[in-house]
């Protein structure tokens, strides 16, 4: 008998065949033991996880509809010849849709999964090496690559995540001389679900120039949105009050295009609409894009919408804006007018699979409703800023001070103008007083130095 015993021993010496070591996922077990021990363990999308250090879906990279990979490794294992292991998962937000049994012998024989995947509400793999393979050793060989479809997930409105677990159990291991492997730990798939809180902004956030009658574009751009049927948005923009005069308008909306590779106006909803009101004191453009019901979800970061403006001369009928000149620098600066271009409000409509059966529900954002960030069922937010900002003595608007300016200054030359009382002045003239760049009451050559010290310049 004593004999039979070290033959055999010896006949598994040799069987026993160290294969190179794969860097390993995991640090060992917490509490390694004195003896030597393996474990199985769950990668997923390549990397381990904890309890504490969950895989983190965060949409929309991930979402309804991706396909997610898992692998089930087993680490410092020697003369493995068989292993049998069961992985279970949440099937509400997963669903096994593909599988691949490693080649861990050149020769091998495949006992679970049966060629086709009955469907259960795990996943079942038990493989053994097959002669003339021997047993094979490693810090960590590969047993199966998953992949798994995501069936539903969270939404911004709420709960804003979920979490859950790949689970290993019925773990087994075997050498070649089908003793049992001792294992001391597994460690399984830990994940959890963000839904990513969608934002809204303009682009640029700001526009400087001094040109008037040029155009620009504002971008309104759309991130991090998932499961979108609808957006809503209400942008304005505003006039320029001088003195006692109404606004005069800063900028007039010569073009607006919705973006139609993402939002195809053949699938508009007849719902939908754009209407455009503008004014001296204020103008806005209200948008509301709605897809029919066949039209797939959106998900992403996208431009929605481009604004074109045309920039006006804030002041009235070609006047100029006032001007200030430090007595002890002689530094000359100019009035400039701004406008937000601002989100007042606005909404998207998504679709919540976490209910059951999925409903539509409401994302906000926009001034209307403040800063919410952070809290589900609003979106963060950012509008932009317009500025015109004058060349000191360019007083037709065309961003450089030349002799038509001089020519200008100089037909006011002497005139006077009288605002004494109030609103309507009896002096026809009054207007006058916007060339009065020093507002010293009246129209003389200091005014035309102001313009001829600027002579030449330009934009900044």
């Amino acid at each position: 008998m004593k004999s039979k015993y070290l033959v055999g021993t010896l006949l598994c010496l040799m069987l026993l065949l160290p294969i190179s070591s794969v860097a390993a996922f995991w640090h060992p077990p917490d509490e390694v033991p004195e003896e030597p021990c393996s474990w199985f363990g769950v990668t997923i999308e390549g990397v381990g996880t904890t309890a504490t250090e969950k895989f983190n879906f965060t949409e929309p990279e991930y979402h309804f509809c991706s396909d997610v990979t898992v692998e089930v490794w087993i680490f410092n294992v020697e003369d493995l010849y068989g292993y049998d292991f069961k992985l279970s998962w949440d099937t509400y937000y997963f669903a096994l849709v593909d599988w691949q049994i490693e080649e861990v012998w050149e020769e091998q024989f495949v006992i679970r999964p049966l060629p086709t995947y009955d469907g259960s509400p795990w996943y079942h793999q038990a493989v053994i090496g097959v002669a003339p393979s021997p047993g094979v050793s490693g810090e960590a060989i590969k047993l199966a690559t998953l992949t798994f479809h995501i069936e539903n997930d969270v939404c911004w409105v709420a709960p804003n995540y979920v979490d859950g677990k790949f689970n290993l159990f019925e773990l087994e291991a075997r050498d070649s001389c089908t003793g049992l492997i001792p294992l001391c730990d597994e460690k399984d798939g830990y994940w959890e679900f963000w839904a990513m809180q969608p934002n809204v902004y303009i682009d640029p956030e700001e526009e400087i120039n001094c040109v008037v009658g040029e155009t620009f574009t504002m971008t309104v751009m759309v991130e991090d949105i998932v499961k979108m049927k609808s957006i809503g948005i209400d942008i304005w923009w505003y006039g320029h009050t001088i003195l006692y005069l109404d606004g005069r308008e800063l900028l007039n909306l010569e073009e607006y295009v919705i973006n139609e590779e993402v939002l195809p106006k053949a699938e508009w909803d007849p719902a939908s609409y754009i209407v455009v009101t503008e004014g001296t004191l204020s103008s806005h453009i209200e948008v509301y894009i709605k897809m029919d019901c066949d039209f797939p979800l959106i998900n992403g970061t996208f431009w929605f919408m481009e604004l074109t403006f045309k920039k006006k001369d804030p002041w009235y009928c070609g006047g100029q804006p006032q001007y200030e000149i430090d007595t002890e620098t002689h530094e000359i600066t100019v009035e400039n007018a701004s406008t937000p271009i601002q989100i007042w409000m606005g909404a998207f409509d998504v679709v919540c699979n976490y209910m059951q059966p999925p409903s539509v529900d409401w994302i906000y954002f926009g001034d209307l409703y403040g800063d919410h960030t952070g809290c589900c069922g609003y979106a963060t937010y950012k509008g932009a800023m317009y500025t015109f900002d004058p060349v000191p003595g360019d007083l037709t608007g065309d961003g450089v001070v030349d002799l038509d300016d001089l020519m200008i200054i100089a037909g006011m030359y002497c005139n006077n103008f009288d605002l004494t009382g109030s609103w309507p002045y009896n002096d026809p003239n009054f207007w006058l007083y916007y060339y009065d760049l020093n507002d010293s009451g009246h129209i003389d050559i200091s005014d035309v130095i102001i313009v001829a010290k600027n002579f030449g310049a330009t934009c900044h």
